[in-house]
């Protein structure tokens, strides 16, 4: 695969405010402005990870690197819709197809085989692959939400 996949946000149902917990006690929000954070919580509500990695930054900078990004969307299965660039496309979709059916060896937990059960517990309805200072390669969101994803490629500008 031409990008790396280790650091996986997880993205829980809408909460609708900004539970100040989500990015432990990294910068606050996670280094997203309040605007940012105010058009991102009627979409989504980010999952404490517990890793310090995903407290200092790489969630914005992923999200920056989306935004100023030409994306395209995909489809599997009519389960699974996501969000990246066309020249990961592939590598992406076969990756997230894996992990469908596999453990991934992820620094976190990534819940997509509870989500598709659609377990009780399962408020993972989102994931965005995240940069750091050693896994700098192309952010991707994908989603088992069909209405997440849509509110998110409105906000992002995907056709």
């Amino acid at each position: 695969m031409k990008t790396s996949v280790y650091l996986v946000q997880r993205l829980n149902e809408p909460i609708n405010y900004n539970n100040p917990f989500s990015f432990g006690g990294g910068l606050l929000n996670g280094g997203i402005s309040k605007e940012g954070m105010q058009a991102l919580e009627a979409l989504f509500s980010f999952d404490y990870m517990g890793s310090a990695e995903f407290e200092w930054g790489a969630v914005p900078m992923a999200l920056d690197t989306l935004v100023k990004s030409e994306l395209t969307t995909f489809e599997i299965d009519n389960k699974v819709w996501g969000i990246c660039t066309e020249d990961i496309k592939n590598d992406v979709v076969d990756w997230i197809k894996n992990a469908m059916v596999n453990h991934v060896s992820l620094k976190e937990w990534l819940g997509l085989q509870e989500a598709l059960k659609g377990e009780k517990y399962a408020r993972t309805k989102g994931w965005l692959k995240i940069e750091d200072d050693n896994h700098c390669e192309e952010p991707f969101m994908f989603f088992v939400d069909k209405q997440m994803f849509d509110n998110v490629c409105k906000l992002f500008e995907v056709k």
